[in-house]
């Protein structure tokens, strides 16, 4: 499960204006604190972002496909969906059971918000 906190509630309400910036670049991290509204930022993210595919793959469901690869060894247990490859609005942040991965290793994330 994943949360849409509330800086994301808003960029989601100002693309449906056409005034937001898409989201479209995905983050991982090692943070292990539960998701909040409040939050703008994984708690600690590792690796460059990268910039996914995004489609609709239903109505009412925005989606971003893309691949990490990892540097180092890690536990990877939160990831992100945000409008930059730097800084930028987050719109989702979700916290998982650690995969583990070594250098060289590949995560592909999916990211899917559904407006309902």
């Amino acid at each position: 499960m994943a949360l849409v906190p509330d800086v994301g509630e808003r960029e989601i309400a100002k693309r449906i204006n056409s005034t937001g910036t898409k989201p479209d670049w995905i983050a991982s991290g090692t943070g292990t604190t539960a998701e909040s509204e409040t939050q703008t930022a994984l708690i600690t993210e590792v690796e460059s972002r990268v910039q996914g595919t995004a489609s609709n793959p239903q109505d009412a469901r925005y989606q971003v496909v893309g691949q990490i690869t990892y540097t180092a060894t890690r536990a990877i247990t939160e990831a992100g969906l945000f409008d930059a490859n730097t800084s930028g609005n987050m719109y989702v942040r979700g916290v998982f059971s650690a995969i583990n991965v070594v250098s060289g290793d590949k995560i592909e994330f999916t990211i899917q918000i559904d407006i309902t």
